[in-house]
């Protein structure tokens, strides 16, 4: 499982390790409303991008966190990690031969992601496109198809992180900077399903609520609202005759 951020996704959504679906749902929204961009519009371009990078933390933190599979997955690397902390890794010095042929690992890793994301194996091109960002993560185009591939599978918070890391390597990436508009667009689109849907649910409560209580309150008057009054065929002849209605 592959990480956009060193820091604990609990602590980011502000839950504890132990907070169930709905703590971790209403968690997200609370800050989800605080840190959405269009928020920030008309606000200066650091505090933009500040939020922005808040918001992308937050989706990404509820995202591995609303799923079970993957939550369970980052609960079993983060005890790993608590448990036994590595040290800071020491980066061996290669020589440029070395470089070389890890540039070219990594460049056929990217070919070999096109050619599979053409024939429409979306896995197998996500898993190419990895190995060629982990071999050389200096190359912006590498990150992008990345997050092209992410955003097929509707993962967009790890599509976005990846489109931050292109442009941090490549600001002026054309592909990166589309793929970021659009996006922004579906963590809206998010956004706005999240919120139709617990409106949708407090509505569906509340006219279940109103039909309870009515049908107490008949029980309570021996009346039922909902029941036809009957009338017989004497009645009705009866009424017709004397001109009753």
């Amino acid at each position: 499982m592959e990480f956009v951020t060193d820091e604990d996704l609990y602590e980011i959504l502000g839950v504890s390790p132990e907070a169930v679906d709905a703590e971790i749902r209403k968690a997200y929204k609370k800050l989800a409303v605080t840190l959405h961009p269009d928020r920030y519009v008309d606000k200066p371009p650091e505090v933009r991008e500040e939020a922005q990078q808040k918001f992308a933390k937050v989706s990404y933190a509820y995202n591995v966190l609303k799923d079970t599979e993957k939550r369970n997955e980052y609960d079993f690397m983060r005890r790993m990690n608590v448990s036994t902390p590595d040290p800071e890794p020491e980066v061996p010095a290669i020589s440029p031969e070395e470089a070389a042929q890890r540039r070219e690992m990594a460049e056929k890793r990217f070919r070999q992601g096109i050619a599979l994301q053409m024939d429409k194996n979306i896995k197998g091109a996500l898993d190419a496109f990895k190995e060629a960002v982990r071999i050389d993560p200096s190359v912006a185009q590498y990150h992008t198809m990345l997050a092209v591939t992410y955003q097929k599978m509707g993962w967009v918070a790890y599509a976005m992180a990846e489109i931050n890391a292109a442009l941090k390597l490549d600001p002026k990436d054309a592909l990166a900077i589309k793929i970021r508009g659009q996006l922004k667009a579906m963590e809206k689109a998010q956004a706005e399903e999240e919120e139709a849907k617990d409106k949708k649910g407090k509505k569906k409560k509340k006219g279940k609520a109103e039909a309870k209580g009515r049908k107490g309150a008949a029980k309570a008057t021996g009346t039922n609202p909902f029941k036809k009054k009957r009338t017989s065929l004497f009645q009705t002849l009866f009424g017709s005759l004397f001109g009753r209605k």
